[in-house]
């Protein structure tokens, strides 16, 4: 067997798997500028109003620690320092998710990313402010990378942000914090 052959045969399933995504720091560039990843196979975007002021909501939204006690999908959250840019956030289980804060301005946005395995993600929050006690949020993701196009969908993506905004919504207008 010839190493050209062992190359190709190696390299077809790697770049099937880790895709031929924008690298990390074209990832971190379009995230600092508020953009999402350009022509993502996987993105959705989802509104919600919110009977709660807006800063009750930024608190709920960027309190890390306390994540997995009103979306269970976040278990394990924990944020390394603040909720400030650079900070490093991570969640789940056996496949952790790892999250860079790229973009803080309180109380309206923040944008965060990361990339796993040859994935990337962007993720959009962004609150405005209605009247004194209602805040509209819209939560945006893009996703790219590999097989991702394959393991995941659109409207699986949309169900995630629908979940989070409405437990969001509920922590926000009848839990308290």
């Amino acid at each position: 067997m010839s190493n050209h052959f062992l190359f190709f045969s190696l390299l077809l399933p790697t770049l099937l798997f880790f895709g031929c995504a924008p690298n990390e720091q074209v990832v971190k560039k379009q995230a600092e500028n508020k953009q999402m990843i350009k022509n993502a196979p996987i993105e959705a975007m989802k509104y919600i109003v919110i009977n709660a002021p807006i800063q009750k909501i930024w608190k709920i939204a960027t309190d890390v620690d306390d994540w997995p006690n009103w979306y269970d999908y976040l278990n394990g959250s924990r944020i390394s320092g603040k909720f400030e840019v650079g900070g490093k956030i991570e969640y789940g289980g056996f496949f952790k998710h790892r999250l860079t804060i790229c973009v803080v301005e309180p109380p309206k946005t923040v944008v965060l990313y990361g990339t796993y395995m040859g994935f990337q993600g962007i993720t959009l929050w962004q609150m405005d402010k209605l009247s004194e006690s209602q805040t509209r949020v819209m939560f945006k993701e893009s996703s790219d990378g590999g097989l991702l196009s394959i393991l995941y969908s659109n409207s699986q993506l949309e169900k995630h942000l629908i979940r989070w905004l409405a437990k969001l919504k509920d922590k926000a207008e009848n839990q308290g914090i």
